[in-house]
């Protein structure tokens, strides 16, 4: 069956001369209709767009996909008697059902941008969601710090004062403990523990001095 009208959005397609139209045009044509399919497409020529008389014409999804279903059609009745084109045919075909059936076109309404704005849009949205569910993590973080630091504060006194023990003891809580899932071994809890053994290797050697 040869389409006149889009089988997706139902508007007219523009007429092809079956006859008249050569293998290499029709191949041409299906080959970049398909490979248009999954989103909009505008062309600027003169009078593109009869209906606005403005040198730009936009073809949505759905019309592409008419246009390559309407030389698809056309090449599927030549490919019946030859071989050659029945295997290009297929190729296309195969292409154009991948598209049409891709996930991510299908978010879209069978437009890739637009379904990438919407993956965007939720991927924010649920980043969003995330930030307000746990409100409490950057403040806990930040409370955690703060106690550390001042940690950090007594045992520097006191290896000035020449307490090494008190900086010892002391030096017992500057741990960073705060583990959130996936945390175990945190950048965080790396970092403090780092600086918590080089003050132990300064107090060993002004001991041993």
């Amino acid at each position: 069956m040869i389409f006149t009208n889009c089988q997706f959005c139902k508007s007219p397609l523009p007429s092809v001369d079956a006859n008249s139209i050569s293998n290499e045009d029709l191949i041409t044509n299906a080959g970049e209709w398909v490979g248009k399919v999954g989103s909009s497409y505008t062309v600027t020529a003169e009078n593109a767009n009869a209906w606005t008389g403005k040198g730009f014409r936009t073809y949505e999804s759905s019309e592409i996909e008419g246009f390559a279903m309407k030389y698809l059609s056309l090449l599927q009745v030549r490919a019946s008697t030859n071989m050659s084109l029945k295997i290009v045919h297929d190729s296309l075909r195969k292409d154009f059902d991948a598209k049409r059936n891709s996930i991510i076109t299908k978010i879209g309404g069978g437009d890739k941008k637009k379904a990438i704005a919407f993956v965007i849009l939720g991927v924010f949205i649920i980043g969003s969601l995330i930030m307000l569910i746990l409100p409490s993590a950057p403040d806990t973080g930040e409370k955690e710090i703060l106690r550390l630091e001042n940690i950090e504060k007594q045992v520097i006194d006191d290896i000035r004062n020449k307490n090494y023990d008190d900086a010892l003891i002391i030096l017992n809580g500057m741990e960073y403990s705060i583990s959130w899932s996936g945390e175990g071994d945190s950048i965080p809890k790396r970092a403090w523990r780092n600086k918590k053994e080089g003050y132990l290797r300064t107090i060993k050697e002004l001991k041993n001095k």
